[in-house]
């Protein structure tokens, strides 16, 4: 049904893996706390520097490892952590 509502686009695209989708990403945002989530910090390139939005705070244990990469994490209920 969401796919009916908002169609592939320049604007919108959809992805069959997590790895896929933050490929190209600027901004990751958590939003479900589904297991698979926890695995995002393995799989992002740290070539490129992103914000991290973890609203559900999957990625606690990991967040000074983010940041030491150079990305920018905000998460519930924490401060802001730049590099």
């Amino acid at each position: 049904m969401f796919q009916t509502l908002f169609p592939e686009s320049e604007q919108v695209k959809y992805c069959s893996t997590i790895k896929d989708a933050i490929s190209e990403a600027d901004i990751i945002i958590i939003a479900a706390d589904w297991p698979e989530f926890s695995q995002v910090t393995d799989l992002i390139d740290t070539q490129k520097k992103r914000v991290i939005l973890d609203g559900r705070r999957m990625l606690y244990q990991k967040y000074s490892d983010l940041v030491q990469q150079g990305h920018t994490v905000l998460a519930v209920g924490s401060p802001i952590m730049k590099p």
